[in-house]
């Protein structure tokens, strides 16, 4: 308990939770200082996610979800969440996805954006825009699959 408020460890990490909305949680993470970070968690398929918003908290947990899936299931993943290649996604959401795919360091990724000059937080691809981008990087030879 903390302020009356009762504790939860969610990987391993001291959460309050809030309010609840299906697999969706709002809450604080109680820090070593006894400071509280607003968080948002969410839960799927037994697995859970902490993110400073929604959308990062969704992106982490699709991430955990696929670490264990083979090449092909995350392949097929990436297929049905993006049916249409000539549509604009957002940096940020193909970011993420680059890593499910491959596997990809957060620093890497950042790293390979800063040289290619992409914004993540405003820049937007189609998917063939984004496998002509990523296809000669790290984890291409996954990025190539989907053509």
């Amino acid at each position: 308990m903390f302020n009356g408020d009762k504790v939860y460890i969610i990987d391993e990490t001291p959460t309050i939770i809030k309010s609840i909305r299906d697999n969706i949680a709002k809450g604080y993470i109680l820090n070593g200082d006894f400071t509280l970070t607003p968080t948002f968690i969410v839960k799927d398929n037994g697995k859970f996610a902490h993110g400073e918003t929604l959308h990062e908290a969704f992106f982490a947990l699709q991430e955990k979800l696929y670490d264990n899936s083979t090449e092909e299931e995350r392949l097929e993943a990436f297929r049905a969440h993006f049916p249409d290649f000539a549509k604009k996604i957002s940096a940020k959401e193909l970011f993420h996805w680059h890593h499910v795919l491959t596997g990809s360091c957060k620093q890497g990724r950042l790293s390979f954006c800063t040289n290619k000059g992409i914004d993540i937080d405003k820049d937007a691809y189609t998917i063939h825009e984004f496998i002509e981008l990523t296809q000669d990087s790290y984890g291409g030879h996954i990025i190539r699959k989907l053509k």
